[in-house]
């Protein structure tokens, strides 16, 4: 009788049974220090309330430059001997210290379809205060500014429409 025995490799038991933290540390261990990775784990989770964070590697943007996962988003980290700053697309979160937070920032994200809706719905708003609004010619929504605050949303845009003199005429609005 022969038993079939698998080793289990002591690396593979090790690595799932870190913690977050241990991971996230582990993974930049090839790049920072254990005394900056610590440092950077915190900000993200403590300062910044991210929940999931995965350390990903070096970005092709150059040295000392970082891609880290936080709760889905990809964020870019510029850190060696400290951690100077951390930012995504508009966003940053931390610059030699806390910017904005993950809660911060949630507030003032407007989605793709959000920004369509909320464009559709200025629109109907400025058609309404139009002398000759079969005339109304608009921009696209991408040429629109717009900024969220908590729940109130700005759009910001332009209208060429011919006025009461029969003049066609360019007309900036804004719609809360």
């Amino acid at each position: 009788y022969v038993e079939d025995t698998k080793e289990t490799d002591d690396s593979e038991m090790e690595e799932s049974s870190l913690s977050q933290q241990d991971q996230f540390i582990e993974d930049s261990s090839e790049y920072l220090s254990s005394d900056v990775s610590n440092k950077l784990y915190s900000i993200i989770t403590s300062d910044l309330g991210f929940e999931e964070v995965r350390f990903m590697g070096k970005s092709e943007a150059g040295d000392s430059i970082w891609t880290v996962y936080c709760d889905d988003i990809s964020v870019t980290v510029t850190a060696s001997d400290d951690v100077y700053m951390i930012w995504s697309g508009d966003y940053t979160f931390y610059d030699s210290g806390v910017v904005m937070t993950k809660q911060q920032m949630e507030s003032t994200l407007i989605t793709s379809s959000q920004q369509t809706s909320y464009y559709l719905i200025a629109k109907e708003i400025v058609l309404q205060n139009l002398k000759n609004p079969g005339s109304a010619s608009f921009p696209s929504a991408s040429e629109t500014g717009m900024v969220k605050k908590d729940n109130v949303v700005a759009v910001q845009g332009y209208v060429d429409a011919t006025n009461s003199f029969g003049g066609y005429v360019r007309s900036q609005w804004t719609v809360e």
